[in-house]
C-alpha cells in the first residue's frame, strides 16, 4: 500500500494488477509470518438459513413492543385499573382482508402521522369498546350481549375517542426513537364501509395487540 499526500491508503499499480490477476486465476497472494504464499478461493454455499427474512420489518416490531408497555401505563391511568398490553404479531393484507378478519361491529379511529403518506387507523371491535366504556364509568367490564347491537351510541364513541387520543398520542411519542412524526386524529368511523380513504386492494400493516384490563382479555389493531 501507498500512502498520497493526505495519508489516505490507495494501492499502487502493481497492486492493483496483482488483484485483478489473483481474480482471473483463483490466487492471491498474502503476506505470512513466514513469507508470501498463495491463498485458494474456496465455494462457499449460503446455507437454508442463511437468508435475509423479507416482510418482517423488524424496526416497527421493535416500536410496537415500546409502544405496548407504554401504552399500559397510560390506560392503567385512564381507566384506573389494572392494565397489561402485550404486542402479538403483524400481518401483510389487502384493507379488504383485514376488514374481512375483522368483521362485526367495530370503530376505526382514522388518524394522519406526517411525514409518512397515507392514513392509518386504530381498529377496535365491539366488545373492546363496550369494556373500555364500562371500565371508564367504573364497573367490572361489558357482557357478551353487547355485540348484538348495530350500532356504537354517541357516548360509546366520546369514551372511545379518549381511548384512541391516548394512544395515537402515546404512538407519536414511541415514534421518535424511530422518526418523528405529527399523528393526530382526523375522523372516526363505525364500520370499514365507511371508510373512503383507503381501496380495498390497498396493502396495510396490521399490528395485533393483546389488552388485559381488570382481568379481562380484549384484543386492538394498528393498522399502516
Amino acid at each position: 500500500m501507498s500512502d498520497q499526500e493526505n495519508n489516505d491508503p490507495v494501492l499502487s499499480d502493481d497492486e492493483k494488477d496483482a488483484l485483478l490477476d489473483g481474480m482471473s486465476n483463483g490466487e492471491v497472494e498474502v503476506q505470512t509470518g513466514t513469507g508470501a504464499r498463495y491463498a485458494d478461493v474456496r465455494e462457499f454455499e449460503i446455507g437454508p438459513r442463511s437468508r435475509i427474512v423479507s416482510l418482517s420489518y423488524p424496526r416497527l416490531q421493535t416500536v410496537n413492543q415500546q409502544f405496548a408497555n407504554r401504552f399500559s401505563k397510560q390506560v392503567e391511568q385512564m381507566l384506573n385499573a389494572e392494565t397489561e398490553i402485550a404486542f402479538e404479531h403483524l400481518d401483510n393484507c389487502t384493507f379488504s382482508e383485514f376488514c374481512e378478519r375483522a368483521s362485526g361491529l367495530t370503530l376505526l379511529f382514522e388518524f394522519s402521522a406526517e411525514p409518512l403518506k397515507g392514513p392509518a387507523f386504530v381498529h377496535l371491535d365491539a366488545t373492546m369498546v363496550g369494556h373500555v366504556v364500562e371500565m371508564f364509568f367504573g364497573g367490572n367490564g361489558n357482557d357478551s350481549s353487547r355485540e348484538t347491537e348495530s350500532f356504537f351510541t354517541a357516548g360509546e364513541v366520546s369514551v372511545a375517542n379518549r381511548f384512541g387520543a391516548v394512544l395515537i398520542e402515546t404512538l407519536a411519542d414511541v415514534w421518535q426513537s424511530l422518526m418523528e412524526i405529527n399523528a393526530a386524529h382526523t375522523s372516526t368511523h363505525q364500520g370499514p364501509d365507511a371508510v373512503d380513504s383507503v381501496d380495498a386492494g390497498d396493502a396495510v400493516i396490521a399490528s395485533k395487540f393483546r389488552v388485559m384490563i381488570g382481568g379481562r382479555e380484549e384484543s386492538l389493531h394498528i393498522v399502516w
